[in-house]
């Protein structure tokens, strides 16, 4: 246990400091019970298959674009029913929510998820990083979204549209649509390991401002 003090601690103190960025080092933690937190703020049953960094490419988002560039959320998740999807992104730091990215986020959203993954086709094709998108076709492949196959395309899109709710996991609750780091620490602290209430602790500090103000 004497280790894991020692992870929050410097979690705890680090994020104060002007280049950590905390929530690339604690998403792990976060991914352990976001289908929980979801469950509990939505009232419905959540796979607990979740893609981190999910990409969306630009020229699937933007019609005047033919870029093969794209955009990470952070976490994609689907209800029991695959009805419902929701883009989750994980923000530490309240000024790090910024307008472009929220304005990029709720674009992909209003195209639905079915345009998106028939996107990740073109992305694919132009990576290097192939073996990298196989594993990311299996993993939706599991989520009952895609077909992989074989042969090029490498995939087909077997799932009819579904919606595409933005929920932003942060250190306060500001509406429906958004966690709060005390409300997420709720869900952490029905666990009763020692890991889970020690990260429900730090939780519970990180809705101050990170820097000096947090600390004083």
């Amino acid at each position: 246990m004497a280790m894991i003090e020692q992870l929050f601690d410097r979690l705890d103190d680090w994020r104060h400091l002007p280049n950590y960025q905390l929530e690339r080092r604690a998403d792990i933690f976060f991914s352990l019970y976001l289908a929980e937190a979801l469950e509990k703020k939505f009232g419905e049953d959540i796979n607990h298959i979740l893609v981190p960094e999910f990409p969306v490419r630009y020229g699937s988002v933007y019609e005047d674009s033919v870029s093969n560039q794209s955009f990470k959320v952070d976490y994609l998740v689907l209800n029991r029913e695959g009805s419902q999807a929701y883009f989750v992104e994980l923000k530490t730091d309240a000024d790090s929510k910024g307008k472009k990215q929220q304005d990029h986020m709720e674009d992909a959203a209003n195209k639905g998820l079915r345009e998106l993954l028939a996107g990740l086709l073109p992305v694919f094709e132009a990576t290097h990083a192939k073996d990298k998108y196989r594993h990311l076709f299996l993993l939706l492949e599991k989520l009952g979204l895609i077909e992989t196959m074989a042969t090029r395309p490498p995939f087909k899109v077997i799932c009819g549209e579904i919606p595409i709710r933005i929920v932003y996991l942060q250190p306060e609750t500001e509406d429906e649509d958004s966690i709060g780091f005390s409300e997420f620490a709720s869900v952490v602290e029905s666990h009763e390991d020692e890991v889970s209430k020690r990260f429900a602790r730090s939780l519970r500090t990180w809705t101050s401002r990170a820097g000096l103000e947090g600390v004083l």
